[in-house]
């Protein structure tokens, strides 16, 4: 027989730790869901909700912490573990406006441990320090025992007031659903949002074995336009709003001055994503599948494979890394490319450990050096205005000052926060001159896009991943523009008038219209994704 020491923690404790969870890490959750919906703007209503969702998570909290209390060991652990994804989720949305959700997941997930630790810092440690401290005062304190009497007067009362909330709600929304599944209250939220997450874009390691190569299924015909080989170049950014890029004309921030001396450049003023992560956007971007079709995106080879089989050199080379075998989304697609540079064998090569974008250049420069005499295509992929901001460019670049120099950015002024990622796009301009400058003498053609935009506490939200296009617009709002040498333009003029019209683009456009612009046909090209192509009197640019 077990010991009864074993079985039946105190249960006036598990009832306490319920109603004290509730309070510290429910209530945030629920304020910062308020702050962020607009249409709430009655402090009354503000407050009527706020109980509602507090009653109904306290009722939800209890039950939890009553049934995992019949097991004493289980409970201290599982208690431990609760206070400590609190005090987390916490910091998160005091500092970030995060709550974590399947967006959280993604941001964790999309990058490399290293930029993932700059998210951390010392107030997390707190953070979660006083909540464990707090459960383990709560677990053996004896001070939390209750009378009879009291003890059930708090369950009934517990009960009432969600029954009360329910009623309220469900005579508001007609819709009882969202309130019987407690998903959106930790720590509920923490289980529900992972399962989501691994169903939604699965596990590691479940890379599609046979991915379906088009160049079996399709014809595709290349026809340079002259003697000199032709060079084909994506550059991928990393978090550069739309809104945020001077060359747009919607901010005063003047960020790009090199590119806006640069001739034949076309910058799509209302570009949008096809996601709010990397993870999630890029295999959008390299492959045919349409924003919303993910089994297609992982399940297709990209567009480098196309060009390989028409018999271009292809390099990707990159200040992020690849995942390769650890994950399933883009990181088999860089393995497509004969030659594969990221931060990995950058690190190893220059012995830096924070890599800054002007190191591509360096491995471009051979790229273009070994293949003289090669049709390229080219991916270039950036670091871009990855948060830390002020960790993304050398010191000279820092131009619009004072800047956000704390890892936390809740702690600093919206200006200098502002002035922090507007410097990273002051950087990135300067890159970008630089790769343009090398193709200026080539038969080349060039587009950047960004991989997604970024929340800088619009509606209280900081950074990129969320999931809401409608809401989050800034994270779905991106840079994007179109280049090509005087050579190309010669030989393309047709083209480049037909780029030169067009505004309202997406991710969608990229595979279409590299190879569109590139002289590719294929029944595969969609034309009306194709930027090359001459709409108003439907025929194709040459």
């Amino acid at each position: 027989m077990f010991s009864k020491k074993i079985f039946a923690f105190n249960n006036s404790n598990s009832l306490i730790a319920s109603v004290i969870y509730s309070i510290l890490f429910h209530l945030p959750i629920v304020f910062n869901r308020m702050a962020l919906s607009a249409g709430f703007h009655d402090r009354h209503e503000v407050i009527g909700i706020a109980l509602t969702e507090f009653s109904i998570a306290l009722f939800f909290t209890y039950i939890l912490f009553s049934l995992i209390s019949l097991l004493r060991y289980l409970y201290i652990i599982l208690i431990l573990l609760f206070f400590c994804f609190g005090g987390a989720s916490n910091y998160y949305i005091y500092n970030f406006g995060k709550v974590f959700d399947i967006g959280v997941l993604q941001d964790i997930i999309s990058v490399e441990l290293d930029l993932t630790l700059e998210y951390l810092s010392f107030k997390l440690v707190l953070f979660i320090f006083i909540s464990l401290a707090l459960s383990l005062f709560i677990i053996f304190s004896k001070k939390f025992r209750f009378k009879k009497p009291y003890h059930l007067a708090l369950i009934a009362t517990i009960i009432a007031s969600y029954l009360v909330a329910t009623y309220f709600d469900y005579k508001k929304h007609k819709l009882y659903i969202n309130r019987i599944v407690p998903q959106s209250y930790m720590p509920f939220n923490v289980f529900y949002n992972t399962d989501l997450y691994m169903r939604k874009y699965g596990v590691f390691n479940k890379q599609k074995a046979e991915k379906v190569d088009l160049t079996k299924n399709f014809t595709f015909q290349f026809q340079n336009d002259g003697s000199e080989p032709k060079v084909i170049v994506l550059v991928i950014g990393e978090a550069m709003r739309g809104d945020m890029f001077y060359l747009n004309g919607k901010t005063n921030y003047l960020n790009a001055p090199q590119l806006s001396k640069i001739k034949n450049l076309k910058s799509f003023k209302d570009a949008t994503s096809s996601a709010s992560s990397t993870r999630v956007a890029l295999p959008y971007m390299l492959t045919r599948a349409k924003s919303g079709d993910w089994e297609q995106a992982i399940s297709e080879k990209s567009i480098i494979s196309v060009f390989k089989s028409l018999g271009f050199k292809t390099a990707w080379i990159g200040a992020q890394g690849a995942f390769t075998n650890l994950d399933y989304t883009y990181g088999p697609i860089i393995m497509e490319a004969d030659e594969i540079i990221t931060k990995t064998e950058i690190r190893k090569d220059l012995g830096q450990s924070n890599l800054y974008d002007e190191y591509l250049l360096l491995y471009l420069d051979k790229f273009l050096q070994k293949n003289q005499a090669d049709n390229l295509f080219i991916v270039l992929h950036m670091i871009g205005s990855h948060w830390n901001f002020d960790e993304r460019y050398p010191e000279k670049f820092k131009n619009f000052t004072p800047t956000c120099e704390s890892s936390s950015p809740a702690s600093c002024a919206h200006e200098q926060l502002l002035n922090s990622y507007h410097n990273t796009i002051f950087y990135s301009d300067w890159v970008l001159s630089k790769i343009i400058e090398r193709f200026e003498n080539k038969n080349a053609f060039l587009m950047y896009a960004s991989d997604h935009g970024f929340s800088l506490f619009e509606k209280h939200y900081f950074g990129n991943a969320y999931e809401g296009k409608d809401d989050l617009k800034e994270q779905y709002d991106i840079a994007m523009f179109a280049w090509g040498s005087n050579k190309y333009i010669k030989k393309n003029s047709n083209a480049f008038k037909a780029i030169k019209s067009q505004n309202k683009v997406s991710h969608d456009y990229l595979f279409h219209s590299l190879l569109g612009c590139s002289n590719v046909e294929s029944k595969v090209i969609e034309q009306n994704l194709n930027l090359c192509y001459k709409r108003n009197n439907d025929v194709k640019s040459k």
